[in-house]
């Protein structure tokens, strides 16, 4: 994206705040949404918003929930586009951005959880700071699309993770409660200290 488009849209202040871990919405039970209601004005300003989370250049998400953006209801939404991201992960292609309504998850790994493998995990709530988590590597998904339709998403690796990660947004959990002990770590040393790894 050209630096005068970045700067004009920061300007504009083209994206809502996305809220920081201490905030009550994040530790707050996600409730369901009606599908009467996805088609309301209030219901289509929290899609409107979300996406502008995406589209803006001071954010680099790769999921989102609803309550991240002052609203805790069942909708979360996700999307895979970085080519660095695409090639170390050996995915196919681009994951277009999906939202699912009131999304069902059922874990398929057949591992128990102490044998999930664990990778580093940042979260717009948590700004500069990752930290290890366990995840299944398999998961499946239920749930409705913007349209009110069925949507079921089998999902594995980095999917599988980041769709993790956003449900438990909407159980007020964050990835800080799962990570691994003593795991969490700054931008800053990314890489820097892999010597010490355990």
């Amino acid at each position: 994206m050209p630096v005068r488009t970045i700067i004009r849209k920061i300007m504009k202040g083209g994206s809502p705040e996305v809220l920081k871990a201490g905030h009550p919405f994040l530790r707050t039970k996600a409730e369901a949404v009606s599908l009467n209601d996805i088609n309301t004005p209030a219901f289509l300003k929290i899609v409107k918003s979300m996406n502008a989370v995406f589209d803006s250049p001071l954010h680099s998400v790769l999921g989102l929930a609803a309550a991240q953006i002052s609203h805790p209801v069942q909708l979360i939404a996700y999307q895979i586009t970085d080519t660095q991201l695409i090639k170390e992960k050996n995915l196919p292609g681009p994951v277009a951005r999906t939202f699912i309504v009131n999304p069902v998850m059922t874990i398929l790994d057949k591992l128990p959880s102490a044998k999930w493998k664990a990778e580093y995990e940042f979260c717009e709530s948590i700004p500069n700071y990752s930290g290890l988590v366990r995840r299944a590597d398999h998961v499946h998904v239920t749930g409705f699309g913007l349209d009110g339709n069925s949507i079921t998403v089998n999902a594995k690796g980095i999917l599988a993770r980041i769709i993790q990660h956003e449900m438990d947004h909407m159980e007020g959990i964050l990835f800080i409660d799962k990570m691994e002990r003593q795991s969490l770590r700054h931008d800053n040393y990314i890489d820097q200290f892999e010597m010490f790894k355990r």
